[in-house]
C-alpha cells in the first residue's frame, strides 16, 4: 500500500499525538532513534506479528509498519513527537 504525501503527514501526527497521550515520549524516541538503520527489518516484524498485536490505535498495524520502513517518515515521526510538550497536570 502506497500512502501520499498527505495521508502519511496524517499518520504521522495521529501516532505522534497517541505516543504524546500516553507520555511514551522517552522510550519512542529511543527506541526509534535506535531502530532507524533497521527499520525495513522492525516494519516487517510488525507485519510478522501483526495477528498477535491488537494494540495499534485504529486498526492501522499495516500502515504503520511502512511508516517504520520509511527513514524520513521516521524522522518526521521523531520531529512530531518532540514538537510539542505534554502539559503538566497542575
Amino acid at each position: 500500500m502506497t500512502a501520499t504525501t498527505d495521508d502519511r503527514a496524517a499518520l504521522v501526527a495521529e501516532l505522534a499525538q497517541y505516543i504524546r497521550e500516553r507520555g511514551l515520549i522517552a522510550p519512542a524516541t529511543l527506541l526509534l532513534e535506535l531502530s532507524k538503520p533497521l527499520g525495513f527489518l522492525g516494519g516487517q516484524l510488525l507485519v510478522m506479528l501483526g495477528p498477535l498485536v491488537s494494540t495499534a490505535p485504529h486498526g492501522r498495524l499495516d500502515q504503520y509498519a511502512a511508516l517504520l520502513e520509511d527513514r524520513q517518515a521516521v524522522e518526521q515521526l521523531l520531529a512530531a513527537i518532540g514538537s510539542r510538550s505534554v502539559p503538566t497536570a497542575d
